[in-house]
């Protein structure tokens, strides 16, 4: 026989699942700090992978990502932030870091799903060494500071030619990829608290390896090429975080002297963000994007004829398909419209004579999520 007890208990359980499967995954990460307060099985569930992978992507189709920033001086002893959607709206409220910098000054390494890479500089032994690397989640405070010995030093080791943060799905692992200086490649597992050298490639003698993107668990690079002419050119290196093999991509061929070039995905394409000049004739921002492998395409530029701008590094793509530049004023980013052909200058934050300095650098742009450093 059904009875009120059983009606009763039935609803509690689809209650609970409602609650756990449909609301708390399409709750801000900043209000799931309330929900470890209310009840055991929630809290307990929270911290489960399975729950992080379900947040996760909620968060990545539904809220706004920021740009961590930290001032120079030194020591650093906090951070803000700033939404890449509303720039306009300027920098959150000052907040400590979890962990201590001691005199030293803070560079942003790489980051991933809420979670930012940064180095703590400098070794008094070695100016050219990182004291610490720590992986950090700026919205919980939870941190980590990397194991180091003397078989991997030169990860730490400032003048690295590249480090980038990737997930690991099949075992749960977050992971740091990082090109040395002195052309070898280690990989440091959170899981297992290790680092370990991958096997040495051609690749990793290549010059300039910037800011990489990632795309279905492969990790983009774009680095320079060897020069034929006095326009340097440019490759696209691929890692595959499965097999953790190298493959080159040829990149576009560019026209004018480039003053920067940087990767990122948008609506699941590679694209790639160039700013090229031409003394005493034009600052020049192009957007190009790669179809299959070295299948580029040129979708938008933008071009000051009158050479008022000087457009950097881009930030990010704002949902109204306008793209957010780091400006070299400081305070300011720009907005770029390529489809119109306009720009505006956006002031986020007002400088003072007591203000430290404050950069905007892609490397530090985040979600909020909750995932733990604990594995």
């Amino acid at each position: 026989m059904y009875t009120k007890t059983m009606a009763k208990r039935s609803n509690i359980v689809l209650n609970d699942d409602i609650m756990l499967f449909q609301i708390l995954p399409r709750l801000p990460a900043r209000s799931l700090g309330r929900c470890r307060c209310v009840c055991k099985q929630w809290h307990s569930f929270l911290l489960t992978p399975k729950f992080t992978k379900m947040h996760l992507h909620i968060v990545n189709d539904q809220s706004h990502p920021r740009l961590l920033i930290v001032p120079t001086s030194k020591p650093c002893r906090y951070f803000q932030t700033m939404d890449c959607e509303t720039p306009e709206a300027g920098l959150s409220p000052t907040r400590a870091l979890s962990f201590e910098a001691n005199s030293n000054e803070m560079r942003i390494i790489s980051s991933l799903n809420g979670l930012i890479c940064v180095g703590i500089n400098f070794s008094r032994v070695d100016t050219y060494k990182y004291l610490d690397i720590i992986l950090w989640n700026p919205l919980t405070g939870d941190y980590k500071t990397l194991s180091k010995d003397n078989s991997h030093a030169n990860c730490f080791r400032v003048t690295t030619k590249g480090y980038v943060l990737y997930y690991s799905s099949c075992d749960d692992d977050y992971r740091l990829l990082c090109i040395t200086e002195a052309s070898d490649a280690y990989i440091y597992s959170l899981k297992s608290d290790s680092w370990r050298k991958v096997e040495p490639t051609i690749y990793f003698r290549l010059r300039g390896w910037n800011l990489s993107c990632l795309l279905n668990e492969n990790l983009y690079f774009e680095v320079q090429g060897r020069c034929q002419t006095s326009v340097p050119s440019y490759l696209i290196i691929r890692f595959d975080t499965r097999t953790e093999k190298f493959t080159e991509i040829p990149a576009p061929s560019f026209e004018y002297i480039t003053m920067c070039v940087s990767l990122m995905v948008v609506s699941g394409c590679i694209h790639m963000y160039v700013t090229s000049s031409v003394i005493k004739v034009m600052d020049k921002l192009e957007v190009w994007k790669m179809d299959g492998d070295g299948v580029w395409t040129n979708v938008g530029c933008y071009c000051d004829d009158l050479c008022s701008l000087v457009f950097y590094r881009s930030l990010h793509l704002k949902k109204n398909g306008n793209w957010l530049v780091r400006s070299t004023h400081r305070g300011y980013v720009h907005e770029v419209d390529l489809e119109m052909k306009t720009e505006k200058k956006v002031q986020v934050y007002t400088t003072t004579a007591r203000d430290d300095f404050m950069e905007f650098y892609q490397r530090a742009k985040f979600m909020e999520t909750i995932v733990s450093l604990k594995r």
